[in-house]
């Protein structure tokens, strides 16, 4: 009875054990995943990388694997541009810095990503939620093309030359560096339904895709395509 009982309690351990490394061993992958090809700061680092010298997107978490999943993915959307750098601070051992720097207190407010400008280091606060946001925000922040569309979009429903500036925005569209870009189809789509539909129809597709995004039953990468889609009507409606 007694061999029996040390048999088993032998087992019991050894299956704990293995269940504990094989636990760590997955935070392990996971910590890696996240931050693969990206830059972890802290406290001490930050300012001497954050110079002004180069365009950083920088998120704030409290543990590399609850970044935003897919954050490494960004990284290697611009390992070959030298002006990008892709950056991570963990709250959990920088929690004084985040608070009294960033005004982040709590776990609550997490993960939070910005996007710092080259040479003037000028702060935004990125709401987009997915890698896939993250880069397109980036690539509005890279290209001229990009920002002559927005700011396009900014004028158009009060323009007198709605014809004309339509015709700009297909130029703009058809430029290589914005073709593979989610936002430049929805700018030129809505640009067109205002041309034809006037500018009541930017109230009524703002309400039908806030609709959408608060649907629970939308998914999660449904929800971020209405979000896209939501900024642009926004941009045309201010």
């Amino acid at each position: 009875s007694t061999g029996v009982s040390e048999l088993f309690l032998h087992y019991t351990i050894t299956q704990r054990m293995i269940k504990s490394v094989v636990f760590f061993a997955f935070l392990f992958v996971l910590a890696n995943a996240a931050t693969k090809g990206v830059l972890e700061l802290d406290e001490y680092t930050f300012d001497k990388i954050v110079d002004g010298s180069k365009n950083v997107l920088v998120q704030f978490a409290q543990y590399s694997w609850k970044s935003t999943d897919g954050y490494d993915k960004v990284a290697q959307e611009f390992k070959d541009n030298p002006d990008v750098l892709v950056a991570l601070v963990l709250r959990n051992d920088n929690k004084d810095f985040l608070s009294s720097r960033f005004h982040i207190d709590s776990e609550d407010a997490l993960p939070h990503t910005l996007f710092i400008e080259k040479g003037t280091k000028k702060q935004h606060v990125i709401s987009s939620t997915t890698s896939e946001g993250f880069i397109e925000y980036v690539n509005y922040q890279l290209s001229p093309d990009l920002k002559e569309l927005v700011e396009i979009a900014h004028k158009f429903a009060k323009a007198d030359n709605k014809a004309e500036l339509l015709k700009r925005a297909k130029e703009l569209a058809d430029q290589p560096e914005l073709k593979s870009l989610s936002y430049t189809k929805f700018y030129l789509a809505t640009l067109k339904k205002v041309s034809e539909q006037g500018e009541e129809f930017l109230q009524k597709e703002k309400d039908r895709l806030q609709g959408l995004i608060n649907n629970k039953a939308t998914s999660k990468k449904k929800a971020e395509e209405f979000r896209k889609r939501l900024n642009v009507v926004n941009k045309l409606l201010h």
